[in-house]
C-alpha cells in the first residue's frame, strides 16, 4: 500500500460512515498484535473505548474511536 494510504482510507471511511448513517459514535475494533492499525488509531487521536481479552485468543482486541478521548464515561444503567 502506498504512504499515506491508510490515512486516507481511514479518514474517508469515517467520514462515509457517519454521512449514511448519522451514527455519531463511531468504534474500529482491532487487535494489539496489528501494530499498524493501533498505531494508526493513536496518530488519528483515537483512544480506547473498550478493551476485550478473550482466554482463547490471541493478544487482547480494542474498540478505538476519535471520541474516546472527549467522550465522558458511559452510566451504567439499572
Amino acid at each position: 500500500m502506498d504512504a499515506g494510504m491508510d490515512a486516507t482510507v481511514l479518514t474517508e471511511l469515517e467520514e462515509w460512515i457517519r454521512q449514511e448513517t448519522g451514527f455519531d459514535r463511531i468504534v474500529f475494533v482491532t487487535n494489539d498484535q496489528f501494530g499498524a492499525q493501533t498505531d494508526l488509531f493513536q496518530r488519528f487521536g483515537f483512544g480506547r473505548e473498550f478493551k476485550n481479552r478473550q482466554p482463547d485468543a490471541e493478544g487482547t482486541r480494542f474498540g478505538c474511536g476519535p471520541q474516546a478521548s472527549k467522550a465522558k464515561p458511559m452510566s451504567i444503567q439499572p
